[in-house]
């Protein structure tokens, strides 16, 4: 580093107004001491930068250009030192920045109100308002009551829902105090039971628990699944762990059909199914590829093993104990047998010896 160009900036405050700081086009060199070394510089009327930051170990870990004297951003934990470079092409840049419509910016510009509020519940670390202009994590709740505004004078109310539900969802992230502890992330009807299942997330400590409530019952239910809150959690965290739930509960209860959209709406949700029925119909196929004399066997016994598809091993067969009334499972990567209902698991061979005392 040239020192000679470059001034160096010892900071502590939350905000760095950059414009403040600027010495016949030196760099800036900022060491950010604050407790706990988050800062937002601020570029308001500020030069055009490189802004190129730092961890605690002087490796560098991100670059970000600031154009046109607009705009903010958060640098967070774990950079400890931020370099401003005067970066004397930007013009260039500036031109082809604006004139790519292929850059991410342009999505957020020219999107739909919906598809903003779908943008916003994926926590994007930057949120495009204008060309070059953007707001970062923390800012967002203006931005989202503006839409809420839209939303309701345009009488769309299932989107004033949604807005609502992504409000307290970025709430819950950003650590904002907010009058209820849950959120609303779709409705469902479970095939099985033919019952209507309201799916949420309640904030607990420091997690997004799953729970749910049903048309018999309207007592929150926990569900024993949970997303730790951090400031990357998004949209897609959700997805996956609804994902796991359903596919967790397939077997019993199987597939659930879209009812109401919540923070989640019916395209996502059938993204969801349609990944399970992917996964489930991949590992049927290469189940009975890896086939073993096992399953042979209770073919034979007519206890009619199908595989399960939630693994290239594993089974569901006619359980002998109850009769028929429930299933066992049965895995071919070691060929055993389990029913949680009747406690009982084994091999092969205990198998065997069952049926052969049953005909006794």
């Amino acid at each position: 580093m040239n020192h000679k160009n470059t001034k160096i900036i010892e900071y502590k405050a939350n905000t760095l107004i950059v414009a403040n700081h600027e010495e016949n086009g030196k760099s800036l060199f900022i060491k950010v001491n604050g407790p706990n070394r988050n800062i937002v510089l601020d570029f308001s009327n500020a030069n055009d930068y490189v802004a190129l930051c730092y961890n605690s170990k002087g490796d560098l870990k991100s670059r970000h250009y600031a154009i046109s004297g607009k705009g903010s951003f958060m640098i967070q934990t774990p950079f400890s030192t931020i370099h401003l470079i005067p970066f004397n092409g930007i013009n260039k840049l500036k031109e082809e920045t604006m004139n790519n419509q292929n850059h991410p910016m342009w999505d957020h510009i020219n999107a739909s109100l919906k598809e903003k509020v779908d943008i916003l519940a994926e926590n994007p670390y930057r949120f495009y308002i204008g060309p070059n202009v953007w707001v970062f994590r923390n800012s967002r709740q203006e931005i989202l009551e503006d839409y809420l505004k839209e939303a309701i004078a345009n009488e769309d109310y299932e989107l004033c829902q949604k807005i609502k539900e992504v409000k307290t969802f970025l709430s819950f992230i950003n650590n904002h105090k907010i009058s209820r502890d849950y959120i609303f992330i779709l409705e469902t009807e479970e095939t099985m039971w033919d019952v209507d299942v309201r799916y949420y997330l309640k904030k607990e400590g420091n997690f997004l628990k799953l729970y749910t409530t049903n048309d018999t019952n309207e007592e929150f239910h926990n569900c024993n699944a949970s997303l730790e809150i951090n400031d990357y959690l998004n949209k897609e965290d959700v997805v996956e762990l609804l994902e796991n739930y359903f596919e967790k509960w397939r077997t019993y209860n199987g597939l659930p059909r879209f009812r109401k959209e919540g923070l989640l709406d019916e395209k996502e949700f059938y993204s969801i199914i349609n990944n399970i029925k992917e996964k489930r119909d991949h590992y049927i196929k290469r189940a009975k590829e890896l086939k073993t004399s096992f399953i042979d066997f209770l073919d034979k016994a007519k206890l009619d093993p199908i595989p399960d598809g939630k693994n290239e091993y594993q089974w569901l067969a006619k359980c002998p104990y109850s009769k028929g009334k429930h299933h066992i499972m049965v895995s071919t990567k070691n060929d055993t047998y389990g029913c949680g209902w009747c406690k009982k698991k084994g091999n092969q061979r205990d198998l065997e010896n069952y049926l052969k005392t049953r005909e006794l």
